[in-house]
């Protein structure tokens, strides 16, 4: 898709690139490789298409210059093998100190917005234009749209003149590009929202539109802060979970009967197959708060009745909790939907 949607016609609609591609197809042999949806072929080199969810397609040649599109998207663990970039850059490694790397994206959520974590390590460099009024130079930002009038004005910093979205052209033709930090390697970073769009594209009016329908709807905000600001989206109510996180919460309890302590009720359920069954205790605290007791397996034929005495002996087991009151499982429940 990607190919022929994006690639495709960029080579159809220019004419120096065309003839190069074409000339290498018409001189292309039996020795030779042709021009495919995944594989640009031109003299000197070649361009070849990979997707982030195949290791092999990640690993297959060394390679000088690498685009990452869309990199915000990526999976963070390619087929259990790593990290999809980090494969990739793996390709560069007999080009040390002549590659070149170029990462794409869109911005997702923060704090897990892979395309934020490069940026903040480059020289973060923002657009500067001019204001047609006193020549301030200056950043365009959503807190300068005035959205007060009956058409949207974007109002300088220093002097407050307003300016019209027809103003843009002038204003983007003077512009120029500053870092506003240091960078960690070296490395170049560019941010730009969409008010920058030129004039006839995405308009001051289409975002105020935007963020008007993201005031009731969470979903249209995330859109609104993504596309047109250009930045990652935060949610009080969303938080990135951080493995490390899910170990923390791991308690010690691995003495034999020995409860946690805010396991205050303890229910059973037994799954039942035609050579045993698996039983499985938790424990269960406030707000839903569970635990994995034990999980036991039976072996013997569950059509005996000596597999089931066995059975509904480990359910009468007795649990110590903390404050040496003792539990006992307090219901159970037995699927026999596998047997």
């Amino acid at each position: 898709k990607f190919s022929k949607q994006r690639i495709n016609p960029i080579i159809a609609n220019c004419r120096s690139l065309r003839d190069k591609v074409e000339s290498q197809e018409k001189i292309s042999g039996k020795t030779k490789e042709k021009d495919t949806l995944i594989s640009k072929v031109f003299p000197g080199g070649h361009v070849s298409l990979s997707t982030s969810t195949s290791e092999q397609s990640l690993r297959s040649e060394a390679c000088q210059y690498i685009a990452f599109d869309e990199v915000s998207a990526y999976e963070e663990d390619c087929q259990g093998s790593g990290d999809p970039c980090g494969l990739a850059l793996g390709r560069t490694s007999a080009y040390d100190g002549r590659k070149k790397i170029f990462f794409n994206s869109t911005p997702t959520l923060k704090d897990s917005c892979r395309i934020e974590r490069e940026y903040l390590t480059t020289d973060q460099r923002k657009y500067f234009v001019p204001c047609l009024e006193c020549g301030e130079m200056q950043v365009l930002t959503w807190d300068r749209l005035d959205r007060t009038t009956d058409i949207v004005l974007y109002r300088c910093i220093r002097c407050d003149f307003g300016h019209i979205e027809a103003d843009k052209t002038a204003m983007l033709k003077a512009g120029e590009w500053r870092p506003t930090a240091k960078s960690i390697d070296g490395a170049r970073g560019y941010h730009l929202p969409a008010l920058y769009a030129p004039v006839g594209m995405w308009s001051w009016k289409s975002s105020v539109a935007q963020y008007i329908k993201g005031l009731d709807n969470a979903v249209e905000m995330k859109v609104f802060v993504n596309n047109c600001l250009g930045e990652p989206y935060s949610d009080d109510n969303i938080r990135v979970i951080d493995p490390n996180d899910i170990e923390n919460l791991a308690e010690d309890y691995t003495s034999d009967l020995q409860l946690p302590i805010g396991a205050a009720y303890i229910t059973a359920g037994v799954d039942t197959h035609p050579s045993h069954a698996d039983i499985l205790v938790m424990g269960w605290g406030k707000e839903g708060e569970r635990w994995v007791l034990e999980h036991h397996v039976v072996q013997g034929d569950t059509n005996q009745d000596e597999t089931w005495q066995e059975v509904y002996a480990h359910l009468q087991k007795v649990y110590l909790h903390p404050s040496k009151t003792l539990l006992r499982i307090a219901a159970t429940c037995i699927d026999t939907g596998g047997h």
